[in-house]
């Protein structure tokens, strides 16, 4: 996707002054050069200073090229200041819309904060501390600072990643003996996978362990619920091997 770049308010509005400034000063100086070199090629600054209808009229004829001339450096300074007057529009609307854009994204980010927290009170072996929130928000919105709230694909992944895990220890359960499913080779993997989301589960215990991750899964999936329910982000599997 292309970005449209403006460049710094004082740097165009420098370019825009000097623009005009140059065409003015050029103009004046291309005008009283063609008046001048008019006036002697003619003589008219021997005639006598004269305001009737007659002499102006041959006043115009002498001095026709002159005034389509300054008429032409008008026209022209006006064409600079209108595309000027574009360009700083243009540059006004880039800044509102990125200042609209980061105040959505803060107000996005804020009520994704919240709700974070509400849903963290509900299970007891969970704290905000052991969750990034802002990197959890940034994996799942990564255009949000830009003003588009879409789910992005790599989240999608994330979540099958991790719905992967579950399968992979399901299928490992079902085929261990006498109860010899290796969990903590489980605790590794999920741990590893749970790590890109900003979720820090740590080691622990097999009860305790399971208890927590399925806290966490609940957790996720009420996040995904909320924010991607539009975005064909997948559901956990039921875990089979706790």
């Amino acid at each position: 996707m292309t970005v449209l770049k403006m460049g710094k308010p004082e740097k165009i509005y420098n370019v825009f002054f000097l623009s005009l400034g140059a065409i003015a000063i050029l103009g004046l100086f291309v005008l009283l050069w063609s008046l001048v070199s008019t006036m002697i090629a003619t003589k008219s600054y021997e005639l006598e200073l004269c305001f009737t209808s007659e002499c102006l009229v041959n006043a115009k004829k002498i001095y026709k090229p002159q005034i389509d001339l300054l008429f032409g450096i008008v026209s022209l300074a006006g064409t600079v200041a209108t595309i000027g007057g574009i360009i700083v529009a243009v540059h006004t609307y880039m800044n509102n819309v990125s200042t609209n854009a980061l105040s959505n994204h803060i107000a996005h980010l804020q009520v994704f904060q919240d709700y974070m927290v509400i849903e963290l009170s509900k299970h007891d072996r969970l704290s905000i501390s052991s969750v990034d929130v802002y990197g959890w928000y940034n994996s799942i919105f990564t255009e949000s600072a830009q003003g588009r709230v879409r789910v992005s694909d790599s989240y999608k992944q994330s979540v099958q990643s991790i719905n992967n895990v579950i399968l992979q220890s399901n299928s490992e359960s079902q085929t261990a003996e006498d109860g010899s499913f290796r969990y903590k080779q489980h605790q590794t993997r999920m741990t590893s996978t749970l790590n890109e989301f900003g979720i820090n589960m740590g080691f622990h215990p097999r009860n305790d362990y399971f208890e927590i991750e399925g806290q966490v899964l609940a957790l996720i999936s009420s996040i995904n619920n909320a924010f991607c329910s539009n975005s064909e982000v997948i559901h956990f599997e039921q875990r089979q091997y706790i």
